[in-house]
């Protein structure tokens, strides 16, 4: 197998390879090469409905083939990154497929609805297929109200926590129009159980806009049933909005202070929590442009308290501040 085969030819490969992890490969490495050289075309739709379709591969396999690529698939093996580009090459990556492919995908969630729930690897990879064949849905201009409609059948139908806990990451991933309503309903059914609500706080935290997650940062704070002194309660606040790439690596830098303004606060009461938070910039000394400027800009005022430091912060800092060159 010639992993350095031209993307034409690994698009040949996953049409007709029946070795799984050469269809895997196949796609996922001419799905990067596509986004990195803005070249997304039907040739490619055409292999991953090709495997959409293939009634030899399983539902659970097909949503590991097919499953969008992120913002940490583009940044592995690079030495520098733009995050603002990055994502918009997500986002025009899963819209492209959304569009191109999503009649394939709503007439196969309405001719093959979720069953009720039961843990087999059959029902398992049908529920896998459902969320990854909405999540290109909702990407897609022309679709995403279908999308919406067929993600409030779900949430409403469903009786596992696997397809609750899918469609509240959805709704809130792609602020669809009814992101509030499904919010409200997962956070009211589950607010009295610990595990469940850090859930719904990481996934209240995958909205785009910065102003926005800070703004949502503030709901979760005052929430009666939130506190700074529960690591794991901490963890899940700010795990993710560490996590959201378009949030923290915003290119005014909002991202970088409201994150680096929690840390030192958390250090006066966790210090390896605060250390294990500061890690979330461990990727800022390969940024190049406007990310760079900003996040070097706040570390810059961040280091201008550092005799506050636990040890444990301190050593983290440190380690990060030499690597990007202040």
């Amino acid at each position: 197998y010639n992993v350095k085969s031209p993307s034409r030819d690994l698009l040949k490969l996953s049409k007709i390879d029946e070795n799984l992890f050469n269809k895997y490969f196949s796609v996922q490495t001419s799905a990067i090469k596509a986004i990195e050289s803005d070249a997304l075309t039907e040739e490619f739709t055409s292999a991953l409905k090709t495997v959409f379709k293939d009634e030899k591969v399983s539902d659970l396999m097909k949503a590991q083939i097919l499953e969008p690529l992120n913002f940490n698939n583009l940044v592995e093996g690079k030495d520098e990154i733009d995050p603002v580009d990055l994502n918009n090459k997500v986002e025009k990556f899963k819209n492209f497929v959304g569009e191109s492919l999503g009649l394939e995908f709503v007439n196969f969630m309405k001719e093959s609805p979720l069953k009720p729930y039961s843990y087999t690897l059959e029902e398992k990879g049908h529920r896998a297929l459902h969320r990854t064949a909405l999540d290109y849905v909702l990407s897609s201009r022309t679709h995403k109200e279908e999308g919406e409609k067929l993600l409030m059948k779900h949430f409403n139908d469903s009786d596992n926590m696997t397809t609750s806990f899918a469609c509240l990451m959805l709704s809130q991933k792609h602020q669809t129009a009814n992101n509030s309503e499904i919010s409200q309903k997962f956070f009211d059914k589950y607010k009295s159980n610990g595990l469940t609500l850090q859930k719904w706080i990481a996934a209240y935290m995958s909205c785009w806009n910065v102003e926005t997650a800070i703004k949502r940062v503030k709901d979760v704070e005052a929430l009666e049933e939130y506190s700074e002194k529960v690591p794991n309660f901490v963890r899940a606040l700010w795990g993710a909005f560490i996590r959201n790439t378009q949030v923290f690596h915003d290119e005014s830098g909002k991202g970088y202070k409201t994150a680096l303004d929690a840390i030192i606060k958390i250090d006066a009461i966790n210090p390896q929590m605060s250390s294990g938070l500061m890690r979330g910039f461990n990727l800022c000394p390969k940024l190049k442009g406007t990310c760079k400027t900003a996040v070097l800009k706040e570390l810059k005022e961040f280091d201008m308290k550092k005799e506050a430091f636990s040890s444990h912060l301190k050593e983290t800092f440190d380690s990060i501040y030499s690597e990007i060159g202040a």
